[in-house]
């Protein structure tokens, strides 16, 4: 049923990533939801729809916000790739493989940032930014779960048997 919807998970990711979380008053560290959707929905449907709908949030933010496009772009969808190629190990797993696919990824993306940070030499805390990065990288694979489970319940609840189609 929702195998029709990906593009609609991919932007309710991205709506609420880029849209509400930042209008909470008092939030300093929130989910990476945009990221958290294109890692179910490569973990789910393999690489090229990992890779398609991580470029598309990742243009979307790049070119909407003050992001620089290719790198958002670029990390969004390498990292849909990746959850992609790890799709076929993370249905035999469950739950263990997609949590820490998803944890690594969230830390790859925020380290795709420091290391900008860096190389514009730009002044930054660093106690800070790794608190910020682990309470970050704990809210990602949190929110990612509900979406994962989703997503796997609505893929796998149909088994084909033969020309019968049995639950």
């Amino acid at each position: 049923m929702l195998a029709r919807f990906k593009w609609l998970i991919a932007a309710a990711g991205f709506l609420i990533q880029y849209m509400v979380l930042p209008m909470l008053p008092g939030v300093s560290v929130y989910p990476d939801v945009a990221l958290a959707a294109v890692c179910a929905l490569g973990l789910i449907y393999g690489p090229g729809a990992g890779m398609f709908y991580g470029c598309c949030v990742g243009v979307l933010a790049g070119s909407l916000f003050t992001l620089s496009l290719a790198r958002t772009a670029l990390t969004y969808a390498l990292l849909g790739l990746v959850c992609g190629f790890m799709s076929f190990k993370a249905r035999s797993s469950r739950m263990a493989l997609p949590v820490i696919t998803v944890g690594l990824c969230q830390i790859v993306r925020q380290a795709v940032d420091i290391v900008c940070l860096i190389l514009a030499r730009a002044r930054f805390d660093t106690l800070t930014l790794l608190t910020r990065l682990t309470t970050s990288t704990v809210l990602t694979i949190i929110c990612a779960l509900p979406i994962y489970w989703l997503l796997y319940k609505s893929q796998y609840r149909y088994h084909v048997i033969g020309k019968r189609v049995g639950i």
